[in-house]
Order: C-alpha cells, then sequence, then structure tokens
C-alpha cells in the first residue's frame, strides 16, 4: 500500500501549499510548501517539539521561520522512514545530521521550502536547492562568476531561455555541492562541476566534476541533476543512487 501524502501532523497555520511526491517505500519523499514569515511565532518550536538552536533563536523572524518550515518537513519524512521525534541536528559545518539509514537535504528561498529525504540502501547521497528566477541583467552578471565560456556556450545553443538556464546552472551546482559535500568534505567552487549536457526531455543538467575531486574515494566522474522552474523559481535535485 502506497503511504499517505498527508502529513503526519496537521501544518501550523503559517505553512500552506503543503505537498508530497514519492514515498518511503520508493526510497524518496519529496515534500514541499510555502510560508509566510508574517504568521510565524518562535512558539512553535516548543509547540512542535523541534529544536531551536542558540544561532537560530537569536536570527530574525524570516530566519526562524525558514528554518522551522525546513525542519518540519524534514519531520514528516522522517515518520514516513519509520524516525518518530528524531532531533534533527547539525555538524560543524551546519549540515543536517539525519538519522542512520537515511540521507536527505533542505533548502529555502524567500517563501518556499523543500525536503528531500532518502532511504540510504537506495541513495548514496542527496542535495537539493531553491533560487528565485532572474532577470536578463542579473544572468548576465551572474554567469561571469559561475560559468565558463563552454558553459555560456552551451546554455546558449540549448533550448532554455538564457535566465532560466543560468539560474538553474547555479541551483544546480549548489546541489551538487550539497551531495558531494558529505563525502569529498571539503569546500570546492562552480569551477569543479562542469557542464556538459542540458536534456530537455528528462529536464535533467550532466556535470562532469573535476579530477581532484572525482579521485576521491565514493565521489563520482559524473552527476546528473534533475530540475524543474516556473516564473518565479527553479528547483534543482542531485540524487546519487547506489
Amino acid at each position: 500500500m502506497r503511504e499517505p501524502t498527508r502529513p503526519a501532523t496537521p501544518p501550523p497555520s503559517f505553512l500552506h501549499a503543503y505537498q508530497q511526491t514519492g514515498a518511503a517505500s520508493e526510497g524518496l519523499i519529496r515534500l514541499s510548501a510555502e510560508f509566510d514569515s508574517a504568521a510565524f511565532s518562535p512558539s512553535l518550536f516548543e509547540q512542535c517539539s523541534l529544536y531551536c538552536p542558540d544561532n537560530i533563536a537569536d536570527s530574525i523572524t524570516k530566519r526562524q521561520a525558514e528554518f522551522f518550515a525546513g525542519r518540519w518537513l524534514a519531520s514528516q519524512a522522517l515518520v514516513q522512514f519509520g524516525h518518530q521525534n528524531f532531533t534533527v541536528l547539525a555538524d560543524e559545518k551546519r549540515c543536517p545530521l539525519w538519522p542512520a539509514g537515511t540521507v536527505g537535504s533542505i533548502t529555502h528561498s524567500d517563501n518556499q521550502v523543500r525536503c528531500a529525504i532518502g532511504r540510504a540502501s537506495v541513495y548514496q547521497t542527496l542535495g537539493i536547492d531553491i533560487q528565485p528566477s532572474l532577470s536578463e541583467a542579473a544572468a548576465q552578471k551572474l554567469q561571469r562568476r559561475i560559468l565558463s565560456p563552454s558553459e555560456v556556450q552551451l546554455l546558449a545553443s540549448s533550448a532554455l531561455p538564457f535566465a532560466v538556464g543560468v539560474a538553474l546552472s547555479f541551483s544546480a551546482k549548489e546541489s551538487v555541492y550539497k551531495a558531494l559535500y558529505p563525502i569529498v568534505k571539503r569546500y570546492f567552487g562552480f569551477a569543479c562541476a562542469r557542464l556538459v549536457a542540458t536534456e530537455a526531455c528528462a529536464q535533467t543538467l550532466r556535470f562532469t566534476i573535476d579530477d581532484e575531486l572525482s579521485g576521491l574515494p565514493g565521489c563520482p566522474r559524473e552527476v546528473s541533476v534533475r530540475y524543474e522552474y516556473t516564473q518565479d523559481f527553479v528547483y534543482t535535485e542531485a540524487a546519487l543512487s547506489r
């Protein structure tokens, strides 16, 4: 029987447009929601039994709201993997620490929040990212910082509108970083993941990882990143299967 797509507990009122795709039985759950920071109350951390670290408690309401929203989505997914009341802490780099047997990633931007949790026996690692859409002027400025001339040429010849392609490339490289960091345990820049193909039908961007990183144990030579986009945002997901 397919797992329910309703949250395990009703979402707080500042969260809306809750959606789930996938199921624990399939090895991957994706959750998304929108949130209204103006309607958020810090008391929700205690009411929902969610851990609030000191740096979040001392931050502005917007940061508290997005942190809570991501952790709340994660808790709903983890319940479906059999982890009741698990506290998602963070390491010294502020990366979430997932329970044994799972991998995951959280992202938020503006009023959007998403979480993906996978079964570790199926997925080696996960990285997701959401970003606001770019204007043409912003895309031209950003591409000089994150893309090589060959990557720019590839995007220009693709079916993607250029501003969308740049936004997706930026987001995808962030997703690749989130996915690979737990494996390589080191910082790496945008140039270490080079865009080599866009596949419109599959909504996928394909990247090669530079020799230094891909030579490390467990790091792949190539990563495919699934994407979607709307007028307002772009979303990318790097899910490395076993």
